[in-house]
């Protein structure tokens, strides 16, 4: 028996019995604990029904190897078949698909025609990928405009990661007017609404008083909390703040330590900092090979310095 389901404010309900529902629901609850064969037995079967967040569940089980050996072109089937079925969150998979050649050809229209899908279910990752789609011009003619009106309408829904983007463009004038207050007000819904990116912008703000009355307590708390959020991004900011002493007692040693892990992390400049530390010899022993590993690593990551500071020690090495 074939199950439909129709969409209807974010929840998906069986039209004619509830068994898939049921069984799919009790398949969930164990997932959610650990994936296993068991559980994407019961997502398979209920799929072969056409029940479409079973179709959506063995497109991510196949996708992350979950329950069963990864496979991209079969992932790609099941996203393509749960989007065919209306299931607004596939949409969005099944762009990226499109956009990233997972288990098909790269194709940014279809891409793009993917996500418009989703937007219009109003599946807010969708939405926020078309913004982009139509601010770029990939896979259909380039509408900054309209861009920002999706990405307005998902301000307007609380979207924090769309919060961050429109704060950017209040606060630096980018296409649309400059509003300052208006963008740090943003700034500071996103990072409530847990965006690290959005805590770091404010750090950053508060450490050089930019739109913001400076404050290096704040600073490093907001840097802090996006660190304990799990950002990579943070560590070089939360190292500096060590270093020089920014709303927290100066500690050198505690910032060297912090910039390594940064380096671990391939951050580009946690290891040129890092690399500094080791080739000065001042604050932890001196190690030249390892310092020029690292300016190696950050020059590869892209950073300029890195490229300078090799060159500098080339020339150094070889007119002695």
């Amino acid at each position: 028996m074939v199950v439909q389901i129709s969409y209807n404010g974010g929840k998906y309900r069986s039209l004619d019995n509830n068994e898939a529902a049921d069984k799919f629901k009790r398949a969930q609850d164990f997932a959610d604990m650990w994936w296993d064969e068991d559980a994407f037995k019961t997502y398979f079967e209920l799929a072969q029904k056409n029940y479409p967040p079973a179709v959506y569940k063995v497109g991510l089980a196949y996708y992350y190897g979950e329950g069963v050996e990864p496979c991209n072109s079969a992932a790609f089937e099941m996203f393509k078949k749960a989007s065919e079925l209306g299931y607004a969150p596939a949409h969005t998979k099944l762009g990226a698909c499109y956009l990233s050649g997972i288990g098909t050809e790269k194709n940014m229209r279809k891409a793009y025609s993917a996500y418009l899908k989703g937007a219009k279910a109003n599946e807010q990752q969708s939405m926020l990928n078309l913004s982009h789609h139509l601010y770029l011009g990939w896979g259909c003619k380039q509408n900054k405009k309209l861009a920002n009106k999706w990405l307005k309408k998902l301000v307007d829904m609380g979207n924090p990661e769309a919060m961050l983007f429109y704060a950017r463009k209040l606060f630096y004038a980018i296409d649309i007017p400059r509003d300052k207050e208006k963008a740090i007000e943003m700034f500071k819904k996103a990072a409530e609404g847990g965006n690290t990116a959005a805590m770091l912008q404010l750090g950053d703000m508060y450490r050089w008083g930019e739109g913001v009355e400076k404050d290096l307590r704040k600073s490093f708390h907001l840097i802090h909390k996006a660190l304990r959020k799990g950002d990579s991004d943070a560590y070089v900011p939360f190292a500096e703040a060590y270093e020089n002493g920014f709303g927290v007692e100066k500690n050198i040693q505690k910032a060297v330590h912090i910039y390594e892990i940064a380096a671990q992390h391939n951050d580009p400049e946690g290891q040129l900092r890092y690399a500094d530390y080791l080739y000065d010899g001042k604050e932890i022993n001196k190690d030249v090979e390892s310092a020029h590993q690292y300016y190696r690593e950050a020059a590869q990551h892209g950073n300029e310095t890195a490229v300078t500071r090799l060159q500098e020690l080339f020339n150094e090495e070889y007119t002695v």
